[in-house]
């Protein structure tokens, strides 16, 4: 159908296509009637350029969605629970889109950290700097989560609530330091993997652990006091 809610909102125009409503000339003047009268659910209207079906463009207004839904319940109301889902379904991706964004740059900036404390691993002589990705990622594992599976997961952060990932992703930006700090220091590499190994250990002692079971009862430890 081609309805796009951006910025969580709809245009008016695109709302009467949801709900089946022939008449948008009809509803603009309804919408601008609640404008006129002060009604405050409409004080912050705005008139956008919306590109119709038939190729013309028209003006319309954009929608937040208590206004949607208002707008919804006096013109069609069998077509609330929809309207409702349309805007959680936005907001849903919204979050995803942003989680996704920030998750990127915390996994980038980890991975580039091990890069750099590969190189300085091969002038020491360690010849399985291939194995530092999954290293450091076995530790942070090791120290956040105690698990009751009966069978350890392949990816252990399919197993986690947002919260807990989001937590995750923050512990990647503290092994990221520690091994920067580390490098700074000019510390053999095997001394860097104990300093950020310390540091996880802090960093758990503050946030808490996570308990894994196998119905997927996502609990967070209470931090230690």
């Amino acid at each position: 159908m081609g309805i796009i809610i951006t910025d969580n909102k709809l245009t008016l125009y695109d709302l009467c296509r949801l709900i089946r409503h022939r008449n948008h000339a009809g509803a603009m003047k309804m919408v601008s009637k609640l404008v006129d009268d002060g009604n405050a659910l409409f004080s912050s209207l705005s008139v956008s350029n919306h590109k119709a079906v038939n190729g013309k463009n028209i003006k319309t207004y954009r929608l937040n969605c208590h206004q949607a839904i208002a707008i919804t319940s006096k013109i069609n109301d069998k077509f609330l629970m929809k309207i409702i889902r349309q805007y959680q379904e936005s907001d849903r991706q919204r979050q995803f889109s942003y989680f996704s964004r920030s998750s990127e740059r915390r996994g980038i900036v980890k991975s580039e950290a091990i890069k750099k404390l590969q190189s300085k691993a091969m002038l020491q002589g360690s010849k399985n700097t291939g194995m530092f990705f999954v290293s450091y990622a076995r530790m942070q594992n090791n120290i956040m989560f105690t698990s009751e599976l009966d069978k350890k997961p392949k990816n252990w952060r399919d197993e986690m609530s947002a919260e807990q990932i989001n937590i995750m992703e923050v512990s990647d930006c503290v092994v990221a330091r520690g091994i920067q700090n580390g490098l700074d220091q000019d510390l053999p590499y095997k001394e860097i993997f104990q300093v950020v190994k310390k540091r996880m250990i802090m960093f758990r002692s503050l946030v808490g652990g996570f308990t894994l079971t196998d119905e997927k009862n996502r609990q967070m430890e209470m931090p230690f006091l």
